[in-house]
Protein backbone atom coordinates (compact mmCIF):
# COMPACT_ATOMS: atom_id res chain seq x y z
CA UNK A 1 0.00 0.00 0.00
CA UNK A 2 1.18 3.29 -0.82
CA UNK A 3 2.06 6.14 1.72
CA UNK A 4 -0.34 8.07 0.06
CA UNK A 5 -3.77 5.90 -0.11
CA UNK A 6 -2.95 6.36 4.02
CA UNK A 7 -1.67 10.33 5.24
CA UNK A 8 -3.33 13.13 3.80
CA UNK A 9 -3.08 16.49 4.46
CA UNK A 10 -6.78 16.33 4.40
CA UNK A 11 -7.26 13.07 6.57
CA UNK A 12 -10.82 11.64 7.71
CA UNK A 13 -11.86 9.89 10.62
CA UNK A 14 -12.16 6.16 10.77
CA UNK A 15 -14.77 4.13 11.99
CA UNK A 16 -13.73 2.00 15.22
CA UNK A 17 -14.84 -1.67 14.46
CA UNK A 18 -14.49 -4.50 17.29
CA UNK A 19 -10.97 -6.14 15.60
CA UNK A 20 -9.59 -2.77 16.00
CA UNK A 21 -10.57 -1.32 19.30
CA UNK A 22 -8.90 -5.15 20.03
CA UNK A 23 -6.43 -4.17 18.37
CA UNK A 24 -5.80 -0.70 19.65
CA UNK A 25 -6.83 -1.99 23.73
CA UNK A 26 -6.07 -5.34 24.54
CA UNK A 27 -2.98 -6.64 22.01
CA UNK A 28 -1.11 -4.06 22.34
CA UNK A 29 1.72 -3.53 25.52
CA UNK A 30 1.61 0.09 26.74
CA UNK A 31 2.99 1.46 29.91
CA UNK A 32 1.09 2.61 32.64
CA UNK A 33 0.32 6.07 32.72
CA UNK A 34 0.16 8.40 35.63
CA UNK A 35 -2.67 10.99 36.21
CA UNK A 36 -1.75 14.22 37.69
CA UNK A 37 -3.70 17.37 39.33
CA UNK A 38 -1.80 20.18 39.65
CA UNK A 39 -2.15 22.46 42.53
CA UNK A 40 -2.79 25.95 41.61
CA UNK A 41 -0.18 27.47 43.20
CA UNK A 42 3.37 26.07 41.88
CA UNK A 43 5.97 26.93 39.89
CA UNK A 44 3.70 25.94 36.97
CA UNK A 45 5.83 26.62 33.74
CA UNK A 46 8.47 28.59 34.81
CA UNK A 47 9.64 25.23 36.58
CA UNK A 48 9.48 23.00 33.64
CA UNK A 49 12.59 23.23 32.19
CA UNK A 50 14.05 22.06 35.82
CA UNK A 51 12.08 19.47 36.28
CA UNK A 52 12.60 17.87 32.23
CA UNK A 53 15.68 18.07 33.14
CA UNK A 54 15.25 15.41 35.72
CA UNK A 55 13.53 13.22 33.85
CA UNK A 56 16.05 13.17 30.79
CA UNK A 57 18.21 12.01 34.01
CA UNK A 58 15.93 9.49 35.46
CA UNK A 59 14.88 8.17 31.77
CA UNK A 60 18.96 8.05 30.36
CA UNK A 61 20.57 8.30 26.55
CA UNK A 62 21.68 5.73 24.75
CA UNK A 63 20.30 2.56 23.45
CA UNK A 64 19.51 1.76 27.09
CA UNK A 65 18.01 4.57 27.15
CA UNK A 66 14.10 4.95 27.85
CA UNK A 67 11.28 6.77 26.89
CA UNK A 68 8.19 9.27 28.26
CA UNK A 69 5.02 10.67 27.84
CA UNK A 70 3.37 13.95 28.56
CA UNK A 71 -0.37 13.88 27.77
CA UNK A 72 -3.11 16.01 28.11
CA UNK A 73 -6.81 13.68 27.97
CA UNK A 74 -9.93 15.63 27.79
CA UNK A 75 -12.98 13.37 28.55
CA UNK A 76 -15.51 15.55 30.55
CA UNK A 77 -12.03 17.38 31.95
CA UNK A 78 -8.62 18.15 30.71
CA UNK A 79 -6.46 16.03 32.22
CA UNK A 80 -2.57 15.44 32.38
CA UNK A 81 -0.91 12.44 32.17
CA UNK A 82 2.56 11.25 32.25
CA UNK A 83 3.58 7.69 31.04
CA UNK A 84 7.21 5.79 31.28
CA UNK A 85 8.39 2.38 32.44
CA UNK A 86 7.30 1.30 35.76
CA UNK A 87 10.78 1.93 37.62
CA UNK A 88 11.36 5.52 35.96
CA UNK A 89 7.49 6.12 36.56
CA UNK A 90 8.22 5.92 40.32
CA UNK A 91 10.52 8.25 40.02
CA UNK A 92 8.89 10.30 37.88
CA UNK A 93 6.24 10.85 40.78
CA UNK A 94 8.56 11.40 43.19
CA UNK A 95 9.93 14.23 41.49
CA UNK A 96 6.48 15.52 41.31
CA UNK A 97 6.08 15.46 44.53
CA UNK A 98 9.27 17.48 45.35
CA UNK A 99 8.65 19.90 42.48
CA UNK A 100 5.17 20.75 42.17
CA UNK A 101 4.03 19.84 46.07
CA UNK A 102 0.50 19.50 46.82
CA UNK A 103 0.03 18.08 43.38
CA UNK A 104 -2.39 14.82 43.45
CA UNK A 105 -1.39 11.25 41.76
CA UNK A 106 -3.06 8.14 40.39
CA UNK A 107 -2.16 5.50 38.54
CA UNK A 108 -4.47 3.87 35.84
CA UNK A 109 -3.56 0.55 33.35
CA UNK A 110 -5.49 1.94 30.68
CA UNK A 111 -4.08 3.00 27.23
CA UNK A 112 -6.79 5.42 26.27
CA UNK A 113 -10.18 6.86 26.74
CA UNK A 114 -12.94 4.52 26.36
CA UNK A 115 -14.35 3.44 22.94
CA UNK A 116 -17.29 1.68 21.59
CA UNK A 117 -17.83 -0.37 18.42
CA UNK A 118 -19.08 2.40 15.51
CA UNK A 119 -17.35 4.81 16.82
CA UNK A 120 -14.83 6.89 14.92
CA UNK A 121 -11.05 7.73 15.28
CA UNK A 122 -9.26 10.65 13.94
CA UNK A 123 -5.46 11.18 13.69
CA UNK A 124 -2.64 13.62 13.38
CA UNK A 125 1.40 13.87 14.20
CA UNK A 126 2.39 17.19 14.31
CA UNK A 127 5.43 18.16 13.38
CA UNK A 128 8.47 21.12 12.60
CA UNK A 129 8.82 22.61 8.98
CA UNK A 130 12.40 23.56 9.21
CA UNK A 131 15.48 21.64 10.12
CA UNK A 132 15.01 21.08 13.87
CA UNK A 133 18.48 23.55 14.57
CA UNK A 134 15.33 25.66 13.77
CA UNK A 135 13.75 26.33 17.17
CA UNK A 136 10.36 27.13 17.93
CA UNK A 137 9.03 29.63 20.48
CA UNK A 138 10.41 29.25 23.79
CA UNK A 139 10.11 31.30 27.10
CA UNK A 140 13.22 32.31 27.29
CA UNK A 141 13.82 33.12 23.48
CA UNK A 142 15.95 36.04 22.58
CA UNK A 143 14.08 36.33 19.38
CA UNK A 144 10.65 35.53 19.76
CA UNK A 145 9.92 34.42 23.30
CA UNK A 146 6.88 33.14 24.63
CA UNK A 147 3.96 35.89 26.27
CA UNK A 148 3.10 34.13 29.14
CA UNK A 149 1.67 30.32 29.40
CA UNK A 150 0.66 29.32 26.06
CA UNK A 151 -1.86 26.90 27.95
CA UNK A 152 -4.34 30.00 28.52
CA UNK A 153 -5.19 29.67 25.07
CA UNK A 154 -4.36 26.46 23.34
CA UNK A 155 -6.01 24.46 26.46
CA UNK A 156 -9.65 25.69 25.95
CA UNK A 157 -8.81 24.40 22.26
CA UNK A 158 -8.78 20.87 23.47
CA UNK A 159 -12.00 21.07 25.10
CA UNK A 160 -14.86 19.38 23.01
CA UNK A 161 -18.78 18.58 23.44
CA UNK A 162 -20.87 15.74 22.24
CA UNK A 163 -18.98 13.27 23.75
CA UNK A 164 -15.52 13.38 22.20
CA UNK A 165 -12.70 12.39 24.13
CA UNK A 166 -9.27 14.21 23.00
CA UNK A 167 -5.73 12.96 23.94
CA UNK A 168 -2.60 15.22 22.93
CA UNK A 169 0.55 13.74 23.58
CA UNK A 170 4.04 14.37 24.09
CA UNK A 171 6.59 11.38 23.49
CA UNK A 172 10.25 11.74 24.50
CA UNK A 173 13.34 10.19 24.43
CA UNK A 174 16.71 11.68 25.36
CA UNK A 175 19.23 12.07 22.76
CA UNK A 176 22.45 13.11 23.31
CA UNK A 177 24.70 16.99 21.94
CA UNK A 178 25.37 15.35 19.38
CA UNK A 179 21.84 15.87 17.56
CA UNK A 180 23.48 19.61 17.29
CA UNK A 181 26.05 18.57 14.26
CA UNK A 182 22.99 17.76 12.28
CA UNK A 183 24.09 15.79 9.48
CA UNK A 184 26.95 16.19 6.31
CA UNK A 185 24.01 17.81 4.33
CA UNK A 186 22.67 19.53 7.10
CA UNK A 187 25.63 21.02 8.58
CA UNK A 188 26.95 21.82 12.10
CA UNK A 189 24.74 23.63 13.71
CA UNK A 190 27.36 26.44 14.66
CA UNK A 191 27.78 26.95 11.17
CA UNK A 192 24.37 27.20 10.30
CA UNK A 193 23.60 30.00 13.15
CA UNK A 194 26.35 31.79 11.59
CA UNK A 195 25.30 31.51 7.86
CA UNK A 196 21.94 32.50 9.34
CA UNK A 197 23.77 35.22 11.30
CA UNK A 198 25.70 36.65 7.93
CA UNK A 199 22.85 35.92 5.46
CA UNK A 200 24.75 32.82 3.50
CA UNK A 201 24.07 29.35 3.33
CA UNK A 202 27.04 26.43 3.13
CA UNK A 203 25.74 23.58 0.62
CA UNK A 204 26.79 20.24 -0.60
CA UNK A 205 28.10 17.06 1.05
CA UNK A 206 31.07 18.59 1.59
CA UNK A 207 29.71 22.01 2.69
CA UNK A 208 31.75 23.61 -0.14
CA UNK A 209 29.55 25.84 -2.18
CA UNK A 210 28.53 28.59 -0.90
CA UNK A 211 25.38 31.02 -2.04
CA UNK A 212 23.85 34.21 -0.80
CA UNK A 213 20.18 33.57 1.04
CA UNK A 214 18.03 36.40 1.20
CA UNK A 215 16.00 35.85 4.31
CA UNK A 216 15.28 38.21 7.47
CA UNK A 217 16.82 35.67 9.79
CA UNK A 218 18.66 37.62 12.10
CA UNK A 219 21.17 37.70 15.38
CA UNK A 220 18.27 36.82 17.63
CA UNK A 221 17.34 33.80 15.62
CA UNK A 222 21.21 32.79 15.41
CA UNK A 223 21.42 33.52 19.13
CA UNK A 224 18.52 30.76 19.50
CA UNK A 225 19.90 28.21 17.69
CA UNK A 226 23.17 28.74 19.99
CA UNK A 227 21.87 28.42 23.01
CA UNK A 228 19.68 25.09 22.19
CA UNK A 229 23.88 23.04 22.19
CA UNK A 230 23.66 23.43 26.15
CA UNK A 231 20.16 22.08 26.83
CA UNK A 232 19.00 18.31 27.42
CA UNK A 233 17.50 17.23 24.34
CA UNK A 234 14.52 14.83 23.60
CA UNK A 235 13.71 12.83 19.74
CA UNK A 236 10.19 13.99 19.84
CA UNK A 237 7.11 12.74 18.56
CA UNK A 238 3.63 14.54 19.49
CA UNK A 239 0.48 13.15 18.25
CA UNK A 240 -3.30 14.24 18.46
CA UNK A 241 -5.81 11.18 18.84
CA UNK A 242 -10.27 12.37 18.82
CA UNK A 243 -12.59 9.62 19.15
CA UNK A 244 -15.98 10.11 19.70
CA UNK A 245 -19.69 8.61 18.30
CA UNK A 246 -20.03 11.41 15.54
CA UNK A 247 -18.00 11.37 12.42
CA UNK A 248 -18.42 15.12 11.75
CA UNK A 249 -17.67 16.38 15.27
CA UNK A 250 -14.72 14.20 15.75
CA UNK A 251 -12.96 15.84 12.95
CA UNK A 252 -13.98 19.02 14.58
CA UNK A 253 -12.46 18.65 17.53
CA UNK A 254 -9.02 17.01 16.17
CA UNK A 255 -8.44 20.00 13.58
CA UNK A 256 -9.07 22.73 16.55
CA UNK A 257 -6.49 21.09 18.48
CA UNK A 258 -3.81 20.56 15.93
CA UNK A 259 -4.48 24.42 14.78
CA UNK A 260 -3.76 25.17 18.26
CA UNK A 261 0.14 24.59 17.95
CA UNK A 262 0.63 27.82 15.74
CA UNK A 263 0.91 29.33 19.18
CA UNK A 264 4.50 28.47 18.87
CA UNK A 265 5.78 29.72 15.49
CA UNK A 266 8.82 31.73 15.84
CA UNK A 267 8.75 34.57 14.28
CA UNK A 268 7.52 33.35 10.56
CA UNK A 269 10.44 30.90 10.33
CA UNK A 270 10.04 27.34 12.29
CA UNK A 271 6.58 26.00 12.16
CA UNK A 272 4.58 23.45 13.72
CA UNK A 273 2.25 21.73 11.66
CA UNK A 274 -0.35 18.73 11.35
CA UNK A 275 -0.41 15.84 8.88
CA UNK A 276 -3.52 14.42 9.06
CA UNK A 277 -4.30 10.59 8.18
CA UNK A 278 -7.10 8.40 6.97
CA UNK A 279 -8.02 4.91 6.51
CA UNK A 280 -5.77 2.23 8.67
CA UNK A 281 -3.45 5.22 8.51
CA UNK A 282 -5.61 6.26 11.64
CA UNK A 283 -5.45 2.97 13.45
CA UNK A 284 -1.43 2.49 12.40
CA UNK A 285 -0.84 5.94 13.94
CA UNK A 286 -3.36 5.24 17.46
CA UNK A 287 -1.16 2.35 17.70
CA UNK A 288 1.87 4.47 17.71
CA UNK A 289 0.18 6.64 20.54
CA UNK A 290 -0.69 3.64 22.63
CA UNK A 291 2.82 2.16 22.17
CA UNK A 292 4.06 5.31 23.37
CA UNK A 293 6.31 5.28 20.06
CA UNK A 294 9.29 7.72 19.15
CA UNK A 295 9.82 8.45 15.92
CA UNK A 296 12.82 8.37 13.79
CA UNK A 297 14.71 9.24 10.54
CA UNK A 298 16.96 6.36 8.83
CA UNK A 299 20.03 5.57 9.44
CA UNK A 300 21.03 6.96 6.04
CA UNK A 301 18.68 10.08 6.80
CA UNK A 302 20.58 11.01 10.07
CA UNK A 303 23.76 10.86 8.54
CA UNK A 304 22.85 13.10 5.43
CA UNK A 305 20.22 15.52 7.79
CA UNK A 306 20.46 14.75 11.37
CA UNK A 307 17.88 14.04 13.61
CA UNK A 308 14.68 15.39 12.26
CA UNK A 309 12.40 16.15 15.42
CA UNK A 310 15.02 17.49 18.60
CA UNK A 311 13.32 19.16 21.35
CA UNK A 312 15.43 21.34 23.69
CA UNK A 313 14.39 20.94 27.47
CA UNK A 314 13.16 24.58 26.88
CA UNK A 315 10.99 23.93 23.81
CA UNK A 316 9.27 21.03 25.51
CA UNK A 317 8.41 23.52 28.33
CA UNK A 318 6.02 25.41 26.72
CA UNK A 319 4.87 22.35 24.77
CA UNK A 320 4.34 20.20 27.53
CA UNK A 321 4.45 21.12 31.19
CA UNK A 322 2.54 21.10 34.78
CA UNK A 323 0.36 24.71 34.68
CA UNK A 324 -0.73 26.45 37.84
CA UNK A 325 -3.65 28.70 38.37
CA UNK A 326 -2.48 31.78 36.28
CA UNK A 327 -4.30 30.01 33.12
CA UNK A 328 -6.91 30.24 34.16
CA UNK A 329 -8.55 27.48 32.45
CA UNK A 330 -11.58 26.00 34.52
CA UNK A 331 -11.78 22.65 32.43
CA UNK A 332 -8.48 21.54 34.07
CA UNK A 333 -8.64 19.17 36.97
CA UNK A 334 -6.99 20.85 39.81
CA UNK A 335 -5.52 19.43 42.83
CA UNK A 336 -8.30 20.46 45.59
CA UNK A 337 -6.33 19.86 48.63
CA UNK A 338 -4.58 22.76 50.63
CA UNK A 339 -1.16 24.05 50.17
CA UNK A 340 1.31 22.60 53.00
CA UNK A 341 4.93 21.00 53.38
CA UNK A 342 5.36 17.54 53.32
CA UNK A 343 2.23 16.00 52.04
CA UNK A 344 3.21 12.28 51.40
CA UNK A 345 2.81 10.35 48.27
CA UNK A 346 -0.24 8.48 47.57
CA UNK A 347 -0.01 5.06 45.99
CA UNK A 348 -2.53 3.78 43.74
CA UNK A 349 -3.77 0.72 41.92
CA UNK A 350 -6.65 0.52 39.52
CA UNK A 351 -8.56 -2.08 37.03
CA UNK A 352 -8.36 -2.10 33.47
CA UNK A 353 -11.45 -1.93 30.92
CA UNK A 354 -13.35 -0.43 28.65
CA UNK A 355 -15.74 1.59 30.43
CA UNK A 356 -13.33 3.59 32.81
CA UNK A 357 -15.01 7.05 32.26
CA UNK A 358 -17.05 7.28 35.27
CA UNK A 359 -14.71 4.82 36.95
CA UNK A 360 -13.08 5.59 40.55
CA UNK A 361 -9.42 4.53 41.54
CA UNK A 362 -9.00 1.95 44.79
CA UNK A 363 -6.90 3.22 47.36
CA UNK A 364 -4.19 0.68 47.86
CA UNK A 365 -3.77 -0.29 51.84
Amino acid sequence: MSILSWVSWGGKPTKLLEDRIDRLYHEIEHPNRLEVRPYVDTAGMSGGADFLEDIYNTVGTGRKGGTFSFEWWFRDQLTAQITAADEDLSDIQSLINSKYANSRMETYQDPLPDAKVGEWVFTCRVEPQLDAIHPISFRDSTGDPLDGDPYSSTLPKFVNENDVRLIVQGCGKPISSKWYKRGRIGGDGDRIADSTRQGTLSIGLRQETTKVVKSDLNEDLAKDMQKQVSDETFRTSIRLMAIGPDKSDVQTALEKAAKSFSKYDYANKQKLRPTYFKHTGNINEAEDLVRRRVRKRSPVGRFLHGTSNAFTIQEWEGLFHLPNGSIEVPDVKWATRESGPGVPRESHTFHSNLDLGDSEPEVAD
